[in-house]
């Protein structure tokens, strides 16, 4: 096939025409998987998956290493302030001096004595300050856990895609200049036969040095994001080693919105956190309705003298003490409108973070779906122009066309080529951040493109989603 200097660089031209705006959407959507696959595999036996690349980032994340920790605290927390009602065993040691009441020779001497305390009623606004800010750090402590890991996942598929799509440019840009380099030979044989000018010859060696400092300024930005992505998969000084997989044909699937919202009711796991907070607000609002009632705690004692027993027997016996406050300036009334403020403000951002969520979703769902149509319309004229090129083929040969015009035909069908992968990526990258936002935290799920995810459960190990056993 014959080929032009002019032909050549309108090729590469409508390639970065093509590829130029969505290298600008692929920073900004969630990044697509190009080959998925079970199991583990490492780095250096083949091809990277979306979702090995998933696993490897996540046993390295250095965000979620710390997050264990975090999250133990805050159950401890909650733990503590759970049992803070229940009854506490002590042992103390009497030392009195001038206390008219003893003899004289028991002054100075030691009275040891073991009590139970129970607090009957307690006091609300300690009780309701030490289980709020448990919950509340219960609460922070796990939406971390799932909104970290998520993210981890975002970065990792964007990552992933920009890798994809720099390798994808890179060796477009390759196959140009090995066409241009072919085109300026053939250029300079048919100058030397006096069948072109040397202008035409010059503009091709012009075409190609444009071409070459593009390929190497290309090389570079590939050789940046390949290392980016080897750092945040951990494989440190190993970077020639990672490899991804071709963009694979995909057909879409249809889905309702409904089917997505109510998979979201059940796996997303930050409203599955927030719900069980506001399932417990009933019980925060008993505690105001306690605010203002009298302490009452029991104790019962033994032991030597014990809490004022007789010196000189050991004694035994049961405390009640009750204690209400009279005048205490107000605080304990302005305590109970701060916890109401503070339960009411829960309820309704729960309410409002449930609005703008489902609001989100259809949006993305929106998104879905267009990107479903645009890809079959994509298919449909890669199709309709591949027919195009092979009728051209055939004209030249009869000597119906110009040599001119099947290269025209040939950059044609190269356009709605590129268009058609860069439709597919679209559409993935549509479906993967319809799954991602739904809740579902399968990282094979993730990266499979099947609609069988929305018939998923939750199952051990995806995510370390987070439970209420034993609250």
């Amino acid at each position: 096939m014959k080929v032009r200097a002019g032909s050549v660089k309108r090729l590469w031209v409508r390639f970065f025409k093509q590829a130029g705006p969505l290298l600008l959407t692929c920073s900004l959507l969630i990044p697509s998987v190009v080959n998925s696959t079970e199991g583990t595999q490492d780095a250096n036996q083949g091809p990277l998956t979306l979702a090995l690349c998933m696993e490897q980032a996540e046993k390295h994340s250095p965000a979620l290493k710390s997050l264990p920790a975090e999250l133990q605290a805050a159950e401890l927390k909650k733990i503590n302030a759970d049992m803070a009602s229940r009854p506490q065993l002590g042992i103390a040691v009497d030392y009195e001096i001038g206390d008219s009441a003893l003899e004289e020779n028991e002054y100075g001497e030691l009275r040891p004595y073991i009590s139970l305390t129970q607090e009957v009623l307690g006091r609300v606004d300690l009780q309701y300050e030490k289980k709020w800010a448990a919950l509340n750090g219960k609460l922070n402590a796990d939406v971390k856990n799932i909104s970290t890991r998520r993210q981890l996942y975002f970065e990792v598929a964007q990552k992933y895609f920009n890798l994809l799509l720099s390798e994808l440019k890179y060796n477009q840009i390759k196959m140009v200049m090995e066409q241009s380099r072919r085109g300026l030979l053939e250029l300079r044989s048919k100058n030397r036969d006096g069948f072109v000018s040397e202008i035409e010859v010059l503009r091709a060696e012009v075409d190609v040095s444009r071409a070459e400092m593009q390929e190497a300024a290309t090389l570079s930005e590939l050789k940046q994001i390949r290392f980016e992505f080897a750092t945040l998969l951990n494989q440190g000084p190993n970077v020639d080693t990672i490899t991804l997989g071709p963009v694979e044909s995909v057909t879409p699937y249809n889905v309702t919105f409904d089917e997505v919202k109510q998979f979201a009711l059940q796996q997303n796991a930050e409203l599955a956190i927030y719900q069980r907070v506001v399932d417990k607000l009933p019980e925060f609002k008993s505690l105001v309705d306690r605010i203002n009632w009298p302490t009452i705690s029991v104790s019962a004692f033994v032991g030597e003298a014990g809490s004022g027993g007789n010196s000189n027997l050991d004694s035994y016996g049961i405390t009640v003490t009750v204690k209400k406050n009279i005048f205490d300036f107000g605080i304990q009334e302005r305590k109970g409108q701060v916890m109401e403020i503070e339960m009411r403000s829960l309820e309704s951002g729960f309410g409002d973070l449930r609005q703008k969520y489902f609001n989100d979703l259809e949006l993305i769902f929106q998104r879905f779906q267009n990107s479903s149509y645009e890809l079959e319309l994509a298919k449909k004229s890669v199709e309709l122009d591949r027919a195009l090129l092979e009728k051209s083929k055939r004209s030249l040969e009869l000597g119906q066309i110009s040599q001119s015009e099947q290269l025209q035909q040939v950059d044609k069908f190269k356009e709605s080529e590129y268009g058609f992968i860069m439709s597919t990526i679209k559409y993935r990258l549509a479906e993967i951040s319809l799954k991602l936002t739904a809740g579902l935290m399968n990282v094979d799920l993730i990266a499979a493109h099947s609609p069988s995810w929305l018939n998923y459960g939750p199952q051990e190990g995806d995510g370390d989603l987070p439970t209420d056993e034993g609250n």
